[in-house]
C-alpha cells in the first residue's frame, strides 16, 4: 500500500494527501491548453495545511511513500 505525502509539511499521518475531484482548466497555469490532458487529471489537498497540488505524474511518482507495518 501507499500514499502521497504533503512537500510543504512534515513527514506524519495527517499530512497525506487526499483526492478531491479532476482538475479544471483554472487550476492549470502552464501553455498546455489540451483540455484532454487536464481531464485526466486529479486535484490533491493536504490534510494539515490545506494546500492544493495537481496531480501529475511526475508529481505523484516525487510523493509517493509506502505504508510501513508497525
Amino acid at each position: 500500500m501507499h500514499f502521497y505525502a504533503c512537500p510543504y509539511c512534515l513527514p506524519g499521518r495527517k499530512r497525506n494527501l487526499v483526492k478531491l475531484k479532476e482538475a479544471t482548466h483554472e487550476e492549470w497555469d502552464e501553455d498546455d491548453d489540451s483540455e484532454e490532458f487536464v481531464k485526466d487529471l486529479f486535484c490533491y489537498e493536504c490534510e494539515m495545511c490545506g494546500e492544493h497540488f495537481l496531480g501529475t505524474e511526475e508529481f505523484l511518482e516525487g510523493q509517493k511513500r509506502k505504508i510501513k507495518d508497525g
